[in-house]
């Protein structure tokens, strides 16, 4: 994808390394252990949209975890590749869109495991959710978890954060019917908003739900990270706040994103 192309090469200056992206990933991985690397079963792990493999080599470093680690940008994957070039033997790179349903790569492999960070499934209208329910389902393992990191359609901080600035029309602008162009490095990318329940539904006939998780209930979105760079006490209590309420399911809704878990039927 040419957008992602173009924004390989700073997505972890403007992200990943931010205090904000760290503290975030920081949150997911911390519900990844709480409650779905709980034991030693699952082997193999179906990374969606991993990016520059942050995320891969966090969980090659978790023993027996083996990670395909997949995204539609060539560019990203070479970072990825670069980044894990250590634990190759544990961590592999296809390109792959999730928008084709066709998972040949894997081979005879069933993951156990299927992950999806930040916001790469909002890439996918809900025709394409669907099919990507169907493609998954017919190519994992018996009862495999796919766990997703998902944008809701209305975000509490970004909410305020707008409206004190007076731009009414971003202050809601998840709210939105139909994609929505986000940009990234110069380009719009379109993107869907799902309310938890509304982005199981398209998963609904092939896996079914275990549990949904806040994440960013208390931290900030990214684009607010120059702000709380300059206010560390600020952000220590926001972290605070992150850890206190990470577990209540129900505001899953209004957090900047939502940690949701599904299982095969």
């Amino acid at each position: 994808m040419a957008s992602f192309d173009l924004s390989a090469p700073v997505y972890d200056l403007t992200f990943s390394e931010t205090l904000t992206g760290q503290a975030m990933r920081q949150s997911v991985w911390t519900l990844l252990e709480r409650h779905v690397l709980t034991t030693t079963e699952k082997k193999l792990i179906l990374e969606l949209n991993g990016g520059t493999g942050i995320d891969a080599q966090w969980l090659a470093a978790k023993k027996n975890y083996c990670v395909i680690c997949t995204d539609a940008s060539a560019a990203m994957l070479e970072i990825a590749r670069h980044r894990n070039s250590n634990v190759a033997t544990l961590v592999e790179t296809h390109l792959w869109d999730l928008s084709i349903r066709n998972l040949s790569f894997l081979g005879n492999r069933k993951p156990d495991l299927v992950f999806s960070n930040f916001g790469g499934l909002n890439c996918l209208g809900p025709d394409q959710l669907n099919n990507l329910s169907k493609a998954l389902a017919a190519n994992i393992a018996p009862n495999a978890l796919l766990v997703a990191v998902v944008m809701p359609r209305y975000c509490w901080m970004e909410t305020l954060y707008f409206l004190l600035k007076g731009r009414w029309a971003e202050a809601f602008r998840r709210r939105k019917t139909g994609p929505l162009p986000v940009p990234v490095h110069c380009s719009l990318v379109p993107t869907w908003y799902y309310s938890p329940p509304q982005f199981y539904s398209y998963f609904r006939s092939d896996f079914a739900q275990v549990a949904t998780y806040p994440v960013g209930i208390g931290l900030p979105p990214s684009y607010l990270d120059p702000f709380f760079m300059k206010h560390p006490s600020i952000f220590a209590l926001a972290r605070k706040v992150e850890a206190s309420l990470g577990s209540i399911s129900f505001l899953s809704a209004i957090a900047d994103h939502f940690f949701i878990i599904l299982r095969k039927k």
